[in-house]
């Protein structure tokens, strides 16, 4: 029963940061779920272990979805590679843009622990790439440059400011840059 509990905590809590940010507070949780303060803490001490939990829970979500596209042998690689840029957690959703920023600046600790997290998504990324070299599915590129591309380029895309002027929500920007990757920008002619 305490797991189911937690659970949905957890889930409100992740429907204060979809709404809110992570200015949400612990009353907003509470009401939202009809139960004290007391009962509250008694799962989760402090903002920042409920906040660690929903983190947590998001990038075992992601983890899931992506161990189910990395094992689709039907999908291609430029499919594969376009779906990993393409997951997004269900938990808080695409249209969670200001959330990381928000993240960044008031739990750097968190923040640190999604950096990792994406660092190691890329690289297990890179290494499908790799793969696609070595079986010459595609062609051979210079995979540093590429990760540093992917990287710098993910964390500029978090920029509210950016996506607001351009009208366009996270997700549609990292949809954007993976066709970019995988297709270039040059038109191919028929011979």
């Amino acid at each position: 029963m305490s797991n189911i509990i937690q659970l949905q905590i957890i889930m409100a809590a992740a429907a204060e940061i979809k709404m809110h940010g992570f200015k949400f507070t612990m009353n907003d949780v509470t009401a939202r779920l009809h139960i004290s303060k007391t009962s509250l803490y008694g799962y989760f001490p402090s903002k920042n272990a409920l906040v660690a939990a929903v983190i947590k829970m998001v990038q075992e979500d992601v983890q899931r979805q992506e161990e189910a596209i990395y094992n689709d042998s039907e999908r291609s690689i430029e499919d594969k590679f376009q779906a990993v840029m393409s997951v997004s957690p269900a938990l808080v959703g695409p249209s969670s843009d200001s959330i990381y920023c928000d993240l960044q600046t008031t739990y750097p600790e968190q923040w640190r622990n999604v950096e990792n997290f994406r660092q190691q998504r890329l690289d297990r990324l890179i290494t499908l790439l790799e793969k696609g070299v070595s079986s010459q599915k595609i062609k051979p590129i210079n995979f540093s440059v590429l990760k540093q591309l992917v990287f710098f380029s993910m964390n500029d895309l978090f920029d509210h400011t950016f996506l607001v002027e351009n009208n366009m929500t996270y997700y549609d920007a990292v949809v954007s840059l993976s066709k970019i990757l995988t297709r270039g920008f040059i038109e191919e002619k028929g011979i």
